[in-house]
């Protein structure tokens, strides 16, 4: 009897110890995945993209894609996804564009940015939960109102594209760039590891039926995360507008999927819930834009060819992570 108790003990033991490993690996894969795309594209690229001038240029692509993603990573941890992204960046874009060149000031241009986004991102929050949609439907029709927007309003000025003649270059600056990425992943890490935020969200992500009979006021906790998604991709519009320092009518064209992507390669679970991380947006940023420089340094491809390899990593990846049960994307 005691010999069969010891059995069972042991055999529950190595089960216990498998699945440590087995969760460990998980979280190591995509800081593995980095590391061997610096090293394979270091080589490839004969050097070149580790050279000053390229680290820059990766600095400068990562900025905007790691801030969004450090608040999209709380709408995916409901579960949710947000494909308005790229139309809401291009359109806060134009709006302080024109904003800044009536007032002639930086920072009436920044809040108006930050207040267009936050007030799209918590009205695609509110009706998807109120009405019990599908979030990625509603940000689908904002999609579609803000590239409109952007439509009417260039062909009303009688171009293509509005420039600003405020000077943004503050934001093309290196090390403001690194500042930002360092104060924004330290507050929203807090934000969503040790408030009831992130918590929340997680919770919402695993079982929205079962985190409202906890007591978790699921509409204020599905909404708030989309609030600070919408002031991350605020601040992150002035960063895309610093670039050229102008918004065209092709302004954020495929962010939402470099965003999605991005998270992907992180190690984000599609699905939400208690297996998200914050981390999955820093790791998989860097991964993304890297991968994607590195690939063209190497001449591996040519620009042309970045949204076939873009689409390539999305689909392997989404088959490798969709639900098993369902083979559905959450």
């Amino acid at each position: 009897m005691q010999s069969t108790r010891n059995e069972i003990s042991s055999a529950k033991s190595s089960w216990i110890d498998a699945e440590i490993i087995r969760r460990n690996a998980k979280n190591i894969l995509p800081i593995l995945g980095l590391v061997l795309i610096c090293l394979i594209l270091g080589m490839t690229s004969k050097g070149l993209l580790f050279s000053a001038y390229n680290i820059k240029t990766i600095i400068r692509d990562t900025t905007p894609i790691l801030i969004v993603s450090l608040g999209a990573v709380f709408i995916y941890s409901l579960g949710a996804m947000d494909i308005s992204i790229g139309s809401v960046i291009a359109c806060a874009g134009m709006f302080a564009v024109l904003i800044m060149n009536k007032t002639g000031s930086l920072a009436s241009g920044i809040v108006i940015s930050i207040f267009t986004t936050t007030i799209v991102a918590l009205i695609i929050g509110l009706i998807s939960i109120t009405c019990n949609l599908m979030p990625i439907m509603t940000s689908m029709c904002f999609l579609l109102i803000g590239r409109g927007a952007v439509v009417m309003t260039t062909t009303q000025i009688g171009g293509t594209s509005v420039r600003t003649i405020v000077n943004v270059s503050m934001f093309k600056n290196t090390l403001f760039q690194i500042g930002t990425i360092v104060v924004i992943s330290i507050v929203l890490g807090i934000i969503y590891n040790f408030t009831r935020i992130g918590k929340n969200a997680k919770a919402i992500g695993s079982n929205r039926v079962c985190a409202a009979q906890n007591g978790i006021d699921v509409v204020k906790f599905f909404v708030l995360p989309y609030l600070i998604l919408g002031i991350t991709v605020g601040i992150a519009s002035i960063f895309v507008l610093s670039t050229t320092a102008s918004i065209s009518r092709t302004t954020g064209t495929g962010f939402e999927m470099d965003i999605m992507v991005s998270l992907i390669l992180g190690g984000m679970p599609l699905a939400g819930g208690m297996k998200s991380k914050i981390s999955s947006a820093i790791i998989g940023s860097f991964s993304y834009i890297i991968l994607k420089n590195g690939l063209l340094l190497s001449s591996l491809i040519s620009i042309n060819q970045v949204d076939m390899v873009k689409a390539g990593i999305f689909i392997v990846i989404i088959c490798l992570t969709c639900s098993k049960k369902t083979k559905m994307l959450p």
